[in-house]
């Protein structure tokens, strides 16, 4: 209001587009921090999976050792080396998927961006 006079229409429409355009820098800056937490959270996701990976290969190659050195000293079906082959199968079944960066930014789904306002 100017002493007392209601605003103009024009004004009116410039205040609303003012506010829009706030609106809109706002779901901006949103989105670009959503973006920025997906992105980090794919980056854990993958880290995540290269140690689980890399504890599997371990357990498998020492299994495997194990079980070689056995069977290396031993006739096949030894008694002895039994649990060992044992053993390597169920490391074996327990194998995940070898690491992936797209597999993990498959699993965080991608922010959809603002709509830009429309000002007339």
């Amino acid at each position: 209001h100017i002493r007392g006079y209601p605003l103009k229409r024009s004004q009116l429409a410039e205040q609303e587009g003012k506010r829009i355009v706030a609106e809109y820098h706002a779901a901006q800056l949103r989105y670009e921090a959503a973006l920025e937490d997906r992105k980090k959270s794919v980056q854990e996701c993958y880290q995540r999976d290269k140690s689980r990976y890399a504890r599997w290969e371990q357990e498998y190659e020492s299994a495997a050792r194990r079980q070689k050195n056995c069977s290396s000293s031993c006739f096949l079906n030894c008694e002895r080396c039994q649990p060992l082959w044992d053993e390597l199968g169920r490391v074996s079944a327990k194998q995940p998927d070898e690491p992936s960066e797209y597999d993990c930014s498959n699993r965080y789904s991608e922010p959809k961006p603002p709509v830009p306002p429309v000002l007339y």
